[in-house]
């Protein structure tokens, strides 16, 4: 079911009960990243000064013997590890100990507070909000996700990590393995960024929002005032990080 909801426009002030309530789990392995740590930290604790930040991998250890094992003997994981924060948020999820928690990739930064979104979880049926994005091959993407915690996502996450197992070894990503959790295959092409997308799947209640809001990644187009959490992948990260994966210079 896809629907365009905008009664909840208006950013209701719940700063001060959600921030108590909230913790941002973040996939911190490796080193590369490392550098884009203060930022989101800074924009974090900013909006939320009460939310607690997990940095999975840094901060507090994380199994990195089974990651650089996975990084050895699967050559798609050497090429592109980002699959396997999902081992972190598995861990993250179950040492959060507020209600609601919100899984960032370690190149990501939060711009406005997100209560209108916490608040579908916290005053409705939904259990998990993804990002959508209009792409021919996954239409979804995983870099943020703001979860109700409770036995059923806690087994989700603990299936999420067995099934990304399986599936980094046929090549796959784990937006991969969390399409399939869906069961659907959703056309947005010609969808605006204000459609939700409902669905309910093995009893868990998932609710996506368009990631111009909540994961934007563009490098080529204005922001507007409307982005509540900035990824810094394509060019940004290039330039921030000097390097040329996938010949971003080249197709900047």
């Amino acid at each position: 079911m896809i629907k365009n909801d905008r009664s909840d426009d208006k950013i209701l002030d719940y700063n001060s009960n959600i921030s108590n309530e909230l913790t941002v789990v973040v996939s911190a392995f490796g080193s590369e990243l490392k550098i884009y740590k203060s930022a989101l930290l800074n924009s974090v604790k900013k909006i939320y000064p009460k939310s607690k930040i997990l940095f999975i991998g840094d901060e507090i250890n994380t199994d990195i013997d089974k990651i650089n094992n996975l990084k050895s003997k699967i050559p798609y994981v050497r090429k592109s590890p980002g699959s396997l924060k999902i081992i972190c948020w598995n861990q993250g999820i179950k040492l959060a100990s507020s209600k609601y928690v919100l899984f960032m990739d370690l190149d990501t930064i939060l711009l406005k507070n997100l209560d209108k979104y916490i608040n579908k979880l916290k005053n409705g049926d939904i259990d998990v909000i993804f990002s959508w994005r209009k792409n021919n091959t996954q239409w979804v993407n995983t870099g943020v996700l703001i979860v109700k915690k409770s036995s059923k996502t806690i087994d989700l996450f603990g299936e999420y990590e067995h099934k990304m197992l399986q599936d980094i070894q046929n090549n796959h990503n784990d937006q991969y393995t969390f399409l399939n959790f869906l069961s659907k295959d959703i056309d947005l092409s010609d969808k605006p960024r204000d459609y939700e997308v409902e669905i309910n799947s093995n009893g868990i209640n998932y609710l996506g929002i368009s990631g111009d809001y909540i994961n934007n990644n563009s490098s080529l187009v204005p922001w507007s005032e409307n982005i509540y959490i900035l990824h810094l992948k394509g060019i940004m990260s290039t330039i921030i990080l000097k390097n040329s994966k996938d010949n971003r210079y080249n197709n900047f």
